[in-house]
């Protein structure tokens, strides 16, 4: 039985394949021929398959992702469909099917599988077979298990919220309504966790779990209503296919709103404090 290090090896000699690909093709390409449609992989070679898993690949945050995985690669020289073809999977915003899409995507045999946010990165892990996993955002990917399959960026946007709680707590004013905007499936405990945190710094919290555009409405009009002061966008991998609605909505109510990504202040929050997705897809 092979160990597990040797898994975790393949993820590595897949990244050097790619290389290797672009490194043949350099030395005869020619600033014409980068104007032809893509050259075939060398020696005859099909290109490696990239299997991706999106919890919404139709989603703004997933069709974003995906085109930052795409220019991370070709920072690297790598393009697609000649060194590296992608083959993306979509759980269609139901956190129920990830597991059985991951499942489906390991038995095709990717070269290796990529995957963004918890709850990809655990469904991902949690599948059968020996296929490198390499994610972003999953905690305790390499730091928990150097030696298993999987490798990638650990994330620590939870231990963040804090953080986060306290730059918008100094836009409001003492005993001001916040409204928490969180998600139930996998994080069921952070919303009492952090209304517990804003009483603690003199403010009244206003929790909603939210699953669709519709919950968050509703949620944003409750938030009008009580006056609140802002709006703070707790971390989830679910509520990314969101944050462009709350976002939106929070802007039309006039509620300054913090995210956990930088990128969302091009969205119009005013606020934002966490590293740069687009940078976590580079690196990844």
């Amino acid at each position: 039985m092979k160990p597990k290090s040797m898994t975790l090896m393949r993820a590595r000699q897949v990244v050097s394949l790619l290389r290797a690909g672009l490194v043949a093709l350099a030395a005869v390409a020619t600033a014409s021929a980068l104007a032809q449609p893509a050259a075939a992989p060398p020696s005859g070679r099909d290109p490696p398959r990239i299997g991706v898993l999106f919890l919404d690949a139709q989603a703004p945050s997933g069709q974003t992702s995906r085109l930052w995985m795409i220019e991370g690669l070709k920072l690297q020289g790598l393009e697609e469909g000649r060194d590296y073809v992608m083959d993306a999977r979509s759980a269609d915003n139901q956190t129920a099917r990830l597991p059985a899409v991951a499942e489906a995507l390991a038995a095709s045999r990717p070269a290796l599988m990529y995957g963004g946010g918890n709850l990809v990165v655990k469904a991902l892990v949690e599948t059968t077979g020996d296929v490198p996993i390499v994610g972003t955002g999953g905690a305790g990917l390499a730091a928990r298990r150097p030696d298993g399959r999987a490798t990638g960026m650990t994330v620590l946007q939870t231990s963040l919220n804090a953080k986060r709680l306290d730059l918008l707590a100094e836009l409001c004013p003492r005993g001001a309504t916040l409204l928490h905007i969180g998600e139930p499936e996998s994080r069921a405990d952070m919303l009492p966790r952090m209304e517990q945190a804003s009483r603690e710094r003199g403010l009244k919290p206003l929790g909603a779990a939210v699953r669709t555009p519709a919950d968050v409405d509703a949620a944003v009009a409750q938030a009008v209503h009580e006056r609140a002061c802002g709006i703070n966008i707790l971390e989830s991998t679910f509520l990314g296919a969101l944050h462009g609605h709350i976002v939106q909505r929070a802007r039309e109510a006039r509620l300054p709103t913090m995210g956990q990504w930088p990128e969302m202040a091009a969205q119009g929050a005013v606020l934002a404090y966490g590293p740069s997705r687009r940078a976590m897809n580079h690196q990844a």
